[in-house]
Order: structure tokens, then C-alpha cells, then sequence
């Protein structure tokens, strides 16, 4: 067994979260490349697993952290080589902790001390000093799980004017197909990270996308200060979260400069649509400094928005993505029972991959 170095002059585990469609990725880029951070394809697991720990037992024993190490590469197989991704895994390598995990040793000290020596190992082979995670999932994940799970973590919370947002939903496929939905959604995001907040003002770090695009050298400053760590390169360094993603048609804009306008575009949306969201999200607005319509309405008419918010939320339990993400929080659960089985998780979870090839 490895002994993790807990020694090291460090920021801490750097967590960057937001909605979906917010701009996480873009931005996620930019701490790589302007301030040396290193952040793979949002992985999710930290929060899923950790809600599952006590499963595999007492992890500092080497079987059963080995177990775990598996069940995380397992996960990591199928959400990140995915899809198109599978006939090219090569591309995303380079955005994997799968080839970390792959090969991790066990390690003392317990989650905190796996984490961080799976997360240094992979700043180290791609070449940056610091590192962290991403996670923009439609269901806001809960902060203390990650306290609870990595060493001194800092979070960096961005928020876009959520009917961008929506408006952005609207041009994929996995995104809420109704104004309602995605207010609730924004909302809850937005909300949520700001309850943790009040007790953990030092350790979190507000951003807002419009701020990043119309300064994004001053915002990235801002985001080193806080953190304690040099400020941005004169010389961009290695674009790596850019190189593996630009191709893909949800992430076009990372191979694009950096685009000012690229916000107010909600007031393209049916004006209907707007008003359900300023409805149901407009205090949330306000209070991130978005303006809104205002105004009251009649009773009638306020009516008929309520039985349009409840409507909207009944709409998005009743797809297909609604009990995806739920089966992806469910996956370490899963995962343990096959191994109690004495089933391998990683053949079956490279399968579902749809390649070998890694």
C-alpha cells in the first residue's frame, strides 16, 4: 500500500459547478489552460459513490479499496466513453481518469486520501500543479457530500441568466423540454449552492458567465486570488479539456474565441415562455442581479401560471432522461452488489462502452 502525500502545498480539491448549459466546460477549459488546473469530463461519482461508501467496508484494507478503485473505473467507462466517443477513445484520454484508475495502487487514509492521490495523479499526467472536478448534473449535487469526501475543498459556483440557460436547453437533446421545467431546475441549482454557502462563505467563489465573457482575463484573476494560486499564464498552456471536446456538437464554441455577445439571447423566446420562468424563478433572478418584467398579475392570470409551473415539473418525470439520471446516481450501488457477487465490473462496464480499445 502507497502512502498518499498529505504534505504538499496545495489549493485544495477545486469543485466547479453550475447549471447545465451555463458555461462550466468554457470556463473549465480556461482553468486549464490560463491557470494550470486540471479537470477531466465532469465525472459525477464523487457524490454518488459517497453516498454508497460504507458498502465496500473499511477501504483502507487493499481488497476491498481495490473494489472501489474498480467500481470507479466501471462508472468512468460508461459516462465518459460513450456514444461517439467509444470509436475514439484516444480523443478523450487525455479527459479520463479512467487511466488512472485503471492503474491506482491502494493508498492510506481513507476516501479523502484515495481522491486526492486519483485526482494528483491525473494533474501530473497531463502536466498541471492543481486540480479538481466539474459537475454541472441535471440534479444539483449536494456540497457536503463533496466536503465530506476530498480535502479542503473550494467551490467555485458559476451562474448564467437562467433563460439563456433555457434558451440553450432548447438545442439539445437531453436538455428540459418545457419553461417550467427548466426554471424549477435553474432554481434549485442557483438556490442550492447558495444554502451551502452561508455557512462556508471562505471556501466559495461566485461567478457570473456574463462577467467571465466580457472580462474574462479579470474574472480568471479573481478566480486565482481566491484560490491562492499564480495568476493567469501570459502564454496559454496546454488546452486539453478544448482539444477533446471541440469537436463534439454540444461543446462546439471551445474551439471559438471567447464571444461577448453571447448573452441576453433569451429575449428571442416566446414571450410566453419568459414570463413562466420570471414566474417561477423571477426572485432568483433578481437576486443573481438579472432584471426582470416585473409587475403583478391577476388573479386569473397568476393562476394559470401556477397550474402551468406544476405542469412542467409533472412533464419532465415523465421522460426517459428523468430515470436516466436517477439509474447514473444508482450505478455504485450496482456496481457493489456484482462484485459481492464476485462479478467484474469493468469487462461488463468497457461492453456497455462499446469499445476495448483504451
Amino acid at each position: 500500500m502507497v502512502r498518499a502525500d498529505s504534505t504538499a502545498a496545495k489549493p485544495g480539491f477545486i469543485l466547479l459547478c453550475g447549471c447545465p448549459r451555463s458555461g462550466t466546460t468554457l470556463l473549465a477549459q480556461h482553468f486549464g489552460s490560463a491557470l494550470n488546473i486540471a479537470m477531466p469530463d465532469e465525472t459525477h461519482f464523487i457524490p454518488h459513490f459517497r453516498r454508497y461508501l460504507a458498502l465496500w467496508g473499511d477501504v483502507n484494507d487493499p481488497t476491498r479499496q481495490r473494489d472501489l478503485l474498480a467500481a470507479m473505473a466501471a462508472y468512468t467507462l460508461i459516462w465518459v466513453y460513450r456514444g461517439a466517443r467509444a470509436r475514439d477513445p484516444d480523443r478523450v484520454s487525455g479527459i479520463s481518469l479512467y487511466p488512472v484508475l485503471e492503474r491506482m495502487q491502494p493508498v492510506e487514509g481513507g476516501l479523502q486520501r484515495i481522491l486526492d492521490a486519483v485526482y494528483r495523479t491525473y494533474a501530473e499526467r497531463i502536466g498541471m500543479p492543481f486540480y479538481g472536478d466539474k459537475s454541472a448534473s441535471f440534479e444539483p449535487e449536494n456540497l457536503a457530500l463533496y466536503d465530506g469526501s476530498v480535502d479542503n475543498l473550494r467551490v467555485i459556483h458559476l451562474i448564467r441568466d437562467g433563460r439563456d440557460v433555457y434558451r440553450s436547453w432548447r438545442a439539445v437533446w437531453f436538455g428540459p423540454r418545457s419553461a417550467a421545467e427548466a426554471a424549477w431546475a435553474w432554481r434549485r441549482h442557483v438556490e442550492g449552492r447558495r444554502v451551502w454557502a452561508r455557512s462556508n462563505a471562505d471556501r466559495y467563489l461566485e461567478i457570473r458567465y456574463e462577467d467571465f465573457l466580457a472580462e474574462p482575463q479579470a474574472t480568471l484573476a479573481n478566480v486565482a486570488r481566491f484560490l491562492g494560486i499564480p495568476g493567469p499564464n501570459a502564454v496559454a498552456a496546454k488546452d486539453v479539456l478544448g482539444t477533446a471536446m471541440k469537436t463534439e456538437t454540444t461543446h462546439s464554441k471551445l474551439g471559438e474565441p471567447i464571444d461577448p455577445s453571447n448573452m441576453g439571447r433569451w429575449r428571442d423566446l416566446p414571450a410566453r415562455d419568459v414570463q413562466l420562468f420570471e414566474f417561477i424563478a423571477g426572485d432568483t433572478l433578481k437576486a443573481c442581479g438579472y432584471p426582470v418584467a416585473g409587475g403583478e398579475f391577476r388573479p386569473t392570470k397568476r393562476f394559470g401560471l401556477h397550474v402551468r409551473s406544476r405542469l412542467g415539473l409533472l412533464e419532465g418525470m415523465l421522460t426517459v432522461n428523468f430515470y436516466l439520471r436517477r439509474a447514473r446516481a444508482l450505478m455504485p450501488l450496482l456496481f457493489r452488489m456484482m462484485q459481492l457477487l464476485r462479478i467484474s465490473v469493468v469487462p461488463i462496464a468497457r461492453s456497455i462502452a462499446g469499445s476495448s480499445n483504451r
